[in-house]
């Protein structure tokens, strides 16, 4: 049961990292699992170069199927998306659009942002911050 868990939790961060303006970060971070993964690849990565074996065996018992569900995911959603696309693209539009707008609210409330009362100063750093990286987007995406 929990290899079945954890390869659908990759399949959700594949999908997520195929999707345009999606964050697969977010989406774990969303449903409450990023640290989870986040630790576990920590712990592989610290038994690796202690070479601890058992640890990494250990490790690789939940990444391994982590890993699978995102590769499925990516395939799986490519396809869903080129169909999406060809057969309702303006709907796949607007759909896409709709996570991408809401992407950035679901960030700043899962990191508690909003309901630790960030002061008005580290709001409006974020705005003009914002403002600036776009607008030098913009410009040099304009030279091209």
């Amino acid at each position: 049961m929990r290899f079945l868990v954890d390869v659908i939790k990759g399949m959700l961060v594949g999908v997520a990292n195929v999707i345009p303006g999606v964050s697969g970060s977010m989406v774990m971070m969303i449903l409450g699992f990023y640290y989870g993964v986040i630790n576990m690849i920590t712990s592989f990565f610290g038994a690796f170069f202690a070479f601890d074996i058992k640890a990494m065996l250990e490790c690789c018992i939940l990444i391994i199927p982590f890993g699978i569900g995102v590769i499925v995911g990516i395939f799986g959603i490519a396809k869903l998306i080129n169909y999406l696309f060809s057969k309702h693209g303006i709907i796949t539009y607007c759909a896409i659009f709709g996570l991408v707008l809401a992407s950035p609210i679901a960030i700043l409330y899962n990191t508690g942002a909003l309901s630790t009362g960030a002061g008005a100063l580290s709001i409006i750093i974020g705005i003009v911050a914002m403002l600036v990286l776009g607008f030098g987007t913009y410009v040099l995406g304009k030279h091209e």
